[in-house]
């Protein structure tokens, strides 16, 4: 029929490029693939280890996550810096009001927690004074050009990992406590609506991940533990091994650049 719209077909000139750039990334840059390929194996195998196999506590796997986390952060920009000989300040330009009062809200939460005793005492003291500390930092801001551009400049990189720590687990922080104290309608809307933010956060992080490696380990990864959920053979497991599918499947088509999702965790 003349003038009709031609049927759309599943094109696989996606996943060509994208396994194109995988070959070149290992290609080009083997020892930084190299770094990521081992980091994140331990990230992944230490979290199976917490998750499915609780062969070690909280404590234990936090501060392996952190030391692995920040040793390959480390190491990686250490072979950037390598590269760039000329090394560029970037200007930004945060805002000091929204982000102080972020700041002050995770305080907050993590004052509201310490009372309930919900986690260790002195670490959410801690984790509280030290955002305290950040917000009255930027409450310093508005009012001090000089310590606008600090923040703006040198100290960019703290304040941008800053945000993310306040953003996501803080939104976390807020989120899990609200399921045990509410129950019917509001329970539900909460806890779907929290899940599907937090699989945003999730896909929105996957597409700022620029090393094609690291992009193809998180499906995989999601994929392996979608497949031992299957395995429990019961309604939990079951419906816990599709949400994980969707997770890798939505991770895929972002990473064959199928979906364009929008929008900053970071800043």
């Amino acid at each position: 029929m003349r003038g009709s719209t031609p049927i759309k077909v599943w094109s696989l000139d996606n996943d060509k490029h994208y396994f194109s750039r995988l070959w070149r990334t290992l290609k080009d840059d083997w020892q930084q693939s190299l770094i990521v390929l081992i980091g994140l194996a331990c990230l992944f195998t230490v979290t199976l280890l917490y998750l499915e196999a609780k062969t070690i506590d909280a404590k234990v796997y936090g501060a392996v996550f952190v030391v692995v986390s920040t040793l390959m952060a480390a190491l990686l920009q250490m072979r950037r810096k390598k590269k760039t000989r000329v090394k560029r300040v970037i200007q930004h330009d945060f805002d000091p009001v929204s982000l102080g009062i972020l700041y002050f809200g995770v305080a907050l939460s993590f004052l509201s927690v310490l009372i309930s005793q919900q986690i260790d005492s002195v670490l959410a003291l801690g984790v509280a004074i030290f955002f305290f500390l950040a917000s009255l930092a930027f409450f310093s801001g508005v009012f001090s050009r000089s310590i606008r551009g600090f923040i703006n400049t040198r100290a960019a990189p703290i304040v941008m990992a800053l945000t993310f720590i306040a953003s996501v687990p803080g939104f976390v922080l807020g989120f899990l406590p609200t399921l045990s104290q509410d129950s019917g309608i509001i329970l539900a809307v909460v806890m779907y609506f929290g899940l599907a933010w937090m699989v945003a956060i999730l896909v929105t992080l996957f597409r700022d991940v620029r090393n094609e490696l690291a992009r193809v380990l998180f499906v995989i990864f999601f994929l392996i533990v979608a497949v031992m959920k299957f395995r429990e053979h019961d309604a939990i497991g079951i419906i816990g091994g599709i949400f994980l599918t969707g997770i890798a499947v939505l991770l895929y088509l972002v990473a064959t650049d199928r979906l364009h999702p929008y929008g900053k965790v970071s800043e």
